[in-house]
C-alpha cells in the first residue's frame, strides 16, 4: 500500500470522527488540549495498521451506489420490491470510472427520446457503442463527452475465442483457480472485450456447513479495468440488510466480502480492488451461504493474478477448437448435435486405450460416467443432464456420452463451449461406493446451437 492508498482510505472515514479528533471533544476534566497531536496520532495509527495488513477497505457497498432506481414492475429480480439502489463495479466513489458511470446512469435515467418519427430510423453507430445501447446521436454525444471528461475508454467489441480455455489462456488467468481451498470453482462460458474487461460464468462446489443447506452455487466473475467505462449496473434491494467485512485469502489477498442477510435472499459479492482494475465475484444461490463458505470461495480464486490485455490478433492466433481431443490416452469425438424444439442433444464418442474396460456391467456394479460437476451447461440454459449409453460396436473400451440441455426461448444462435473434465468408473456395489478416476484431463468442444 502506498501513501495515496492510505489517504484515499482516510478520506472515507466519517467526517464527524475526524472533526472530533481534530478538536478534542472529550470531557474537560480528563483531557485539556489534544487537537492536532490527537489527529496526528490517529493518522500514524491508521498508517501502521494499513501497512501491516496490506489493503484494508474503508469503503463498502454504499461507495458503489450510483443512485436510486424505482420501478412499478413489482417482483423485479424476485425481490418483491419497487425501490432499489443501483450499484457499479467500475470503481469506488471518487474514482474517474465511478464518476463517469454515475453520470452515464443519471443521463440514461433522465433521457427522453426525441421525435417519434425520427426515432423510427436509427442511425448506425460503430459496434463498440452497442454495449451502451446507444441508438441516437444525442446518446452518443453524451457518452463521448463523459469519456473525454474522465479520460476513459469504451469497452470495445467482444472478441470471439474458440473456447473458454482459449480465452483464459490469452488473458493469462489459467492460474487464477487455486487448489488450497475446500471450495472448488469451475469456469463455464465467458466473454472478453477489446478493452481487456471480461466476464466468466462459474460453478462452485461448497463444503458442508451446519448453518447452511448450500453445497453448491453459481455466479459470475467480472474484471473491470480502471481506464474503461463499464456501463453495467446491478440492483440491490435493502442495502441496510447487507453484511460487509474484510478477509485475507489463503493466497494473501485482501478482499471485501458482502452478502445480504435478509431472509429469503441469497446474493453475495467478493470484491478485490487492484491498482489496474476491480475484480468482483457475484455469487447466486437458492439458499444463503455462510460467511465461511464465502471465504472458502474467495480462497479458491487467486485475485493477485494480473489479466493481460488482448487484441483481435491474439484471437486470430488461437488454434481452432478441435472436435476431437485425446487426453490421458482417452479420445473423445463429437459425433452429433441434434435440436428438438428447445432441447439440444450432444453425443460424444469415447475411446479408451485398448484393454481398458469402460462398459456398463450390472453384475459387477460398475459404470463409466462423467460426474455432474465435471461438465457445463450452455449460458442460455438452466437445466440439463448427462448420461452414458452403449455405442453399439460391442467393444468394452468404447462408449457414448449423451448430454442434453434445455435452451431458453429466443436464446438460440449461440455457441456452447462445452467442457468435460476427468472420466471415472463408479462401483456402486462397493461398501464405500467407490469412484475411480480413470482419465485426468479437459476435453473441450465448440457446439453451435441452431
Amino acid at each position: 500500500m502506498n501513501g495515496k492508498d492510505i489517504f484515499i482510505g482516510l478520506g472515507h472515514i466519517d467526517r464527524k470522527f475526524v472533526e472530533e479528533a481534530e478538536h478534542g471533544q472529550f470531557p474537560r476534566s480528563k483531557i485539556h488540549t489534544l487537537k492536532r497531536p490527537l489527529l496526528l496520532a490517529a493518522v500514524i495509527a491508521m498508517v501502521l495498521m494499513l501497512a501491516g495488513c496490506a489493503v484494508v477497505y474503508a469503503m463498502g457497498l454504499q461507495d458503489l451506489k450510483l443512485g436510486d432506481y424505482e420501478t412499478d414492475a413489482g417482483n423485479l429480480a424476485g425481490f418483491g420490491e419497487t425501490s432499489y439502489q443501483a450499484i457499479t463495479f467500475a470503481g469506488f466513489q471518487g474514482s474517474p470510472a465511478y464518476q463517469a458511470a454515475q453520470e452515464w446512469f443519471e443521463f440514461e435515467e433522465s433521457y427522453q427520446p426525441g421525435n417519434t418519427e425520427e426515432q423510427e430510423v436509427h442511425p448506425t453507430f460503430p459496434e463498440e457503442y452497442h454495449w451502451y445501447l446507444v441508438d441516437s446521436q444525442e446518446k452518443k454525444d453524451a457518452l463521448d463527452g463523459i469519456l473525454a471528461k474522465y479520460n476513459l475508454k469504451l469497452m470495445g467489441v467482444p472478441l470471439e475465442f474458440g473456447s473458454t480455455k482459449a480465452m483464459c489462456s490469452a488473458l493469462g488467468i489459467e492460474q487464477m483457480l487455486t487448489t488450497g481451498s475446500e471450495a472448488t470453482v469451475k469456469y463455464g462460458n465467458g466473454i472478453c472485450w477489446e478493452s481487456g474487461n471480461f466476464r466468466l460464468d462459474f460453478d462452485v462446489s461448497l463444503p458442508e456447513d451446519s448453518e447452511s443447506e448450500a453445497t453448491n452455487a453459481w455466479g459470475v466473475l467480472h474484471w473491470n479495468r480502471k481506464e474503461v467505462l463499464d456501463p453495467q449496473t446491478f440492483l440491490v434491494a435493502n442495502m441496510e440488510d447487507w453484511k460487509q467485512w474484510n478477509y485475507t485469502t489463503s493466497s494473501g489477498n485482501q478482499v471485501l466480502m458482502m452478502r445480504t442477510e435478509k431472509e429469503g435472499e441469497a446474493a453475495a459479492w467478493i470484491l478485490c480492488d487492484r491498482p489496474e482494475g476491480i475484480l468482483s465475484v457475484r455469487i447466486d444461490n437458492r439458499v444463503q451461504i455462510t460467511d465461511r463458505q464465502m471465504e472458502q470461495t474467495a480462497d479458491a480464486l487467486d485475485s493477485s493474478v494480473q489479466p493481460r490485455k488482448v487484441s483481435r490478433e491474439d484471437v486470430q492466433s488461437q488454434p481452432e477448437t478441435p472436435q476431437e481431443a485425446t487426453q490421458d490416452g482417452y479420445t473423445l469425438v463429437l459425433k452429433s448435435v441434434e435440436m428438438d424444439g428447445t432441447q439440444i442433444t450432444v453425443t460424444i464418442g469415447v475411446t479408451a486405450p485398448e484393454g481398458e474396460d469402460i462398459s456398463h456391467d450390472t453384475r459387477k456394479g460398475k459404470s463409466f460416467r462423467i460426474a455432474p460437476e465435471n461438465w457445463n451447461l450452455p449460458s442460455n440454459s438452466d437445466s440439463g443432464s448427462v448420461g452414458v449409453s452403449e455405442d453399439g460396436d460391442g467393444l468394452d473400451n468404447t462408449q457414448d456420452i449423451v448430454i442434453t440441455a434445455e435452451i431458453r426461448d429466443g436464446a438460440a444462435d449461440t455457441i456452447w463451449n462445452l467442457s468435460l473434465e476427468n472420466l471415472v468408473n463408479s462401483f456402486w456395489w462397493h461398501p464405500d461406493a467407490v469412484e475411480k478416476v480413470i482419465a485426468v484431463g479437459t476435453w473441450q468442444f465448440e457446439i453451435p446451437i441452431p
